[in-house]
């Protein structure tokens, strides 16, 4: 019974990785161009979600961060088709990232070099983009 756990599992484990792909987060970005960051709030007392956007312009301390974070986080993307919602959303021309502060979820969307509309998402360190919110 245990080898047919095991064969189960692995077969699992081998689904789940063949279905996870690598982003170049740069060959999607413009690397000298900044960003536009908005980060949605709701209101405590009213219910109602207030929007600030805001400028990361290039070399900024959030700009890097953000480069870096893509630089570090090539691997592990899964296809969704889902829609996303979130806190703070990250954009350039086609290019977006969505995220909720503290979760462990980041969902990425963007357009191939083929004209394809793409989007995925990753789990990533709670945590790990709060950066952003400061």
């Amino acid at each position: 019974m245990n080898r047919i756990i095991n064969f189960g599992l692995l077969i699992l484990t081998l689904i789940l990785l063949s279905c996870s792909t690598n982003v170049k987060l740069e060959d999607y970005l413009d690397m000298s161009a900044p960003f536009n960051l908005t980060i949605n709030t709701t209101n405590s007392e009213t219910g109602l979600t207030d929007s600030n956007s805001k400028t990361l312009e290039v070399n900024s301390e959030k700009w890097k961060k953000l480069i870096d974070w893509g630089k570090n986080n090539k691997y592990g993307w899964t296809s969704s088709l889902a829609s996303h919602i979130g806190e703070i959303y990250v954009s350039q021309g086609d290019f977006r990232l969505i995220h909720t502060k503290d979760s462990k979820g980041v969902v990425i969307a963007f357009t191939d070099k083929e004209g394809n509309p793409k989007q995925y998402m990753n789990v990533i360190e709670k945590g790990e983009l709060n950066f952003l919110y400061d």
